[in-house]
């Protein structure tokens, strides 16, 4: 395996087939089959392929509109096969006929002669069909065959067999049925596949799993290079990929290709098989009803990409984490509960109903929580994170008289009865967002957010801040807005008024920035009805490239 890789193995052997590969080439493919079983049945999967993919083969072929009857042809093969032998006695004066005979054709002019595409199919076939065999009968033994590990899963609910993580799957002819969850499996070249359920499916060998339905993604190292995924309708082999596929109850089949390209192959019909190819941000839908195979919008949130199961996190290609979600219980993909917060005084989180005050004492209060570090009541130069990072906010009144919550503007509900608005007529409903009673102060952990989701890197703060325009006082009262990263103030609005429009905050964020805060406090005067509102926080992000 040290000589030659997968792909490298997987390329001289195609191009073999188009007499392509040079003598040295044809000797490192032949030793590394000599040497290793694993490329012997490297070799056999690839003819398969080559077989499935090029069903005539590479030749030119006569180009015509006429069709082939297929009853017709089937019959005539029929008859050829069943025919029996006639011979004729020759004489003399025959044999001296066919000798002459044959000096006119030899001295007479070569003719092109064209072929039908029937012909070079049962050709190319037949040969490579042949090769395959011999391979087998040379090579294989019966045996079982690692094909998978399970690593690890979420909620998973298996039927008829007992998978644990780190269970080894073998090629096999059984079908394994995920009822419910989602389980994450990698083959011993790294490539990962994560099946979610209800799903049926198999792994006929280390290179190939077989679905019967349920959605799956695969994300394909290069050593992986030919690695298939089959349906009863299709056949996907991929060339360097990220992708998933749907098989329906009905029979139907999608294909939803996110980054690279694939082969497609359609199976319904044994004949007209369509090979084409499937490349980044497009999808296909091959019908169970037809031989059809058509364009569909493609899904980027629709599969499982990446299980933390430490922090029951599924991540689908979502591009941003929603900081509101995170703050009533959530882990930022929509798992959050609207009108939960966080106790003041124990740091844990709670529905809010009816709040008390809460008075600085200049300390910092962690919560129990996935990505929030913790809260504090800013008050003059406050501590803002467990490792001791600090600001100085200047004078405050030192009181906050609400929790940190997560409510949703929109026109019927409410964190508290009558309560919020924004006065900006840009904003839709509904919004999530983050009730931040001014002298309150929350940071986030952007560490614990890259731990969590290993696949992403955070690139971007981004919110709507403003004064809740129904607050229950006479006039608008004063708020000063901070956002920091890693202590240092990033964006300041001092004395921001419910009846003064909104602001926008967009904040880049370095791979090396480990805190966001978010503050608001009382400004020049008292706290009372200063409802602060920080709307759609989000930390959006890009994937990791790897």
């Amino acid at each position: 395996m040290d000589k030659i890789s997968r792909k490298d193995f997987v390329n001289i052997v195609l191009r073999s087939f188009e007499a392509e590969a040079s003598a040295e080439e044809i000797s490192l493919i032949n030793t590394a089959m000599r040497e290793n079983e694993a490329f012997r049945r490297l070799y056999a999967e690839t003819v398969q392929l080559y077989v499935e993919l090029s069903p005539y083969g590479s030749v030119e072929i006569e180009k015509t509109d006429k069709k082939v009857d297929l009853s017709l042809a089937r019959s005539v093969l029929s008859n050829e096969n069943d025919s029996g032998i006639i011979s004729f006695p020759k004489t003399k004066q025959d044999n001296e006929k066919t000798k002459e005979q044959i000096s006119e054709y030899e001295s007479s002019p070569a003719s092109n002669r064209t072929f039908s595409k029937l012909t070079f199919g049962l050709l190319a076939i037949t040969s490579a069909a042949l090769v395959f065999l011999v391979v087998y009968a040379n090579f294989f033994a019966p045996e079982l065959i690692e094909t998978a590990v399970l690593r690890s899963s979420i909620n998973a609910e298996w039927k008829g067999t007992n998978l644990t993580e780190g269970s080894t799957l073998y090629a096999q002819k059984e079908t394994i049925t995920l009822a419910g969850g989602i389980a994450e499996f990698e083959t011993e070249n790294q490539t990962k596949v994560l099946i979610e359920g209800p799903a049926e499916f198999r792994f006929n060998s280390p290179a190939q799993v077989r679905l019967e339905r349920g959605k799956l993604y695969s994300i394909v190292k290069d050593e992986d290079f030919g690695f298939t995924v089959t349906t009863p309708n299709s056949k996907i082999v991929d060339l360097g990929t990220e992708f998933g596929v749907f098989a329906g109850k009905d029979g139907d089949t999608e294909l939803h290709v996110i980054k690279g390209k694939t082969k497609l192959l359609n199976t319904n019909s044994w004949i007209n098989n369509t090979v084409m190819e499937v490349t980044e941000n497009t999808a296909c839908r091959i019908s169970n009803n037809s031989s059809s195979v058509s364009r569909i919008d493609v899904k980027e949130e629709f599969f499982a990409r990446y299980i933390n199961k430490e922090k029951d996190i599924v991540w689908r290609g979502e591009k941003q984490l929603d900081l509101a979600d995170m703050v009533g219980g959530g882990n930022g993909l929509g798992t959050g509960k609207i009108n939960f917060g966080i106790d003041t005084s124990k740091g844990v989180f709670r529905r809010i109903q009816g709040d008390k005050s809460t008075v600085s004492d200049n300390s910092f209060l962690p919560v129990k929580s996935k990505f929030i570090e913790g809260i504090f009541v800013p008050k003059g130069k406050t501590e803002i994170s467990a490792t001791g990072l600090t600001c100085d906010f200047g004078k405050t009144d030192g009181v906050c008289w609400s929790s940190p919550a997560y409510g949703k503007i929109n026109k019927t509900d409410s964190l508290i009865k009558g309560f919020p608005a924004l006065r900006n007529k840009n904003l839709n409903y509904p919004h999530n967002y983050i009730y931040l009673h001014s002298n309150m102060g929350i940071t986030f952990s952007l560490n614990a957010m890259r731990t969590a989701f290993d696949e992403i890197e955070a690139e971007r703060f981004s919110a709507v801040c403003g004064v809740g325009s129904t607050a229950k006082k006479d006039g608008f009262g004063e708020m000063d807005f901070k956002v920091l990263v890693d202590g240092e103030v990033k964006f300041n609005w001092p004395s921001a008024t419910a009846d003064k429009s909104v602001r926008r905050v967009s904040i880049p964020i370095k791979p090396e920035d480990d805190f966001i805060t978010l503050t608001s406090t009382d400004g020049v005067d008292t706290p009372n009805g200063d409802w602060g509102i920080f709307a759609e926080p989000k930390i959006r992000f890009i994937k990791k490239q790897r």
